[in-house]
């Protein structure tokens, strides 16, 4: 999600003293336990920029965005820009001239919004070009007809990444089914009978080698699971004949879903845990079929190595002129600044501390068995 970037953004913040006393404190708790919360080797390697560190040290990780909510980020490049929506009451949206940054603040793409969504806000969004080389911008929304709390996914089209985007029809393009209310495309008929029914969220959207469009996204509430379901090439409804089928199922929160496929493995990235504490994490697992995965997981970001809080929601970007990929997240700052936020936290109670989720940014390497690992940290400009 992408946006031109004129200059570096500077918000101007004026804090209180015992403001700055309380972030004093809030720094010196933190803590880093002993263990690595990362497989041996998936640590920082390559070019060291300003602010990162070697190979076995804790990294000194610093945002591209922060201040501001940028929370589950959809980063796609175009004509050189980095544009970047997010999760907000409005869809948020930055631009960079580069990866690096600096980003700049838009206003939201979505210009409606369709009959059946509610007020409330809109979740991670995920934005992308089809085959005919338009864009998607997929999101979650409250949704009329399901339980409170519940939500569907919708989509809307526009002819260029910068939009605007007009949402596509009157129903939803998944959703469970709504007494009252037109189907949507996928309704899940299959689902399993004791999975909550409050609904779908975290779109994503995966392109095969040979052209073909699916789209993964994660059932509401616990147990967890993880679907999928080939789309149309115009990526607006599901392919005739298809349903959405589960990939994966565990107990406890598995969300955000990132495909890519590698020489010999699909590599599936995904956010696990509670949002709302710093023990979020981004995890992976790898298989040779799209379809078929392991309930096991491996830790890529987590809180120990990184020294972040909650490092998820979680996308991935292939620079168009080639080179390794990136991948960008989020991770909880307090204090309206570039600092983390203490390992303890917790956003019900601490709501003090003026906690925003933080964009980072990373490039991804792969080792000779498609493992992920992280290659170096993105310095902001």
């Amino acid at each position: 999600m992408r946006v031109l970037v004129v200059g570096p953004v500077v918000v101007p913040v004026v804090v209180p003293v015992v403001v700055l006393v309380a972030l004093a404190s809030a720094v010196a708790a933190l803590t880093v336990p002993a263990a690595a919360d990362v497989e041996p080797g998936h640590v920082e390697r390559g070019h060291v920029e300003p602010g990162h560190v070697e190979p076995g040290q804790r990294p000194r990780v610093k945002p591209l965005v922060w201040g501001r909510d940028l929370a589950d980020p959809s980063v796609v490049e175009v004509n050189d820009n980095y544009l970047a929506v997010g999760t907000g009451t409005a869809i948020t949206r930055f631009r960079a001239g580069g990866a690096r940054g600096p980003f700049k603040e838009l206003s939201t793409p979505l210009t409606a919004y369709p009959s059946w969504v509610l007020p409330g806000e809109l979740w991670a969004p995920d934005l992308a070009q089809v085959a005919d080389g338009t864009w998607r911008l997929y999101f979650t929304a409250p949704a009329a007809g399901l339980p409170p709390g519940g939500r569907c996914i919708g989509v809307a089209t526009a002819a260029t990444a910068a939009g605007p985007f007009t949402p596509y029809g009157d129903a939803p393009l998944v959703c469970p089914p709504r007494v009252g209310w037109a189907p949507a495309s996928d309704e899940l008929l299959d689902r399993e009978g004791d999975l909550p029914a409050s609904g779908v969220i975290d779109a994503s959207l995966f392109t095969e080698r040979d052209g073909r469009q699916y789209l993964l996204y994660k059932t509401q509430g616990k147990p967890s699971t993880i679907r999928m379901v080939l789309l149309q090439p115009d990526g607006v409804v599901v392919s005739p004949g298809r349903r959405s089928k589960r990939l994966l199922r565990t107990a406890d929160t598995v969300e955000n879903p990132t495909l890519v496929r590698r020489d010999d493995y699909y590599v599936l990235f995904a956010s696990e845990g509670e949002y709302s504490n710093c023990d979020y994490r981004t995890t992976y697992r790898r298989s040779r079929k799209k379809w078929s995965w392991p309930t096991g997981s491996t830790n890529l970001l987590g809180p120990v190595l990184t020294g972040l809080c909650g490092p998820g929601g979680a996308d991935v970007v292939a620079p168009r002129r080639g080179g390794p990929l990136r991948m960008f997240f989020h991770g909880w700052t307090c204090y309206l600044t570039a600092q983390p936020c203490p390992r303890g936290f917790r956003r019900g109670r601490d709501g003090s501390l003026l906690p925003s989720r933080a964009m980072y940014g990373l490039v991804l390497d792969f080792d000779e068995s498609d493992r992920p690992l992280i290659a170096d940290y993105l310095a902001p400009r």
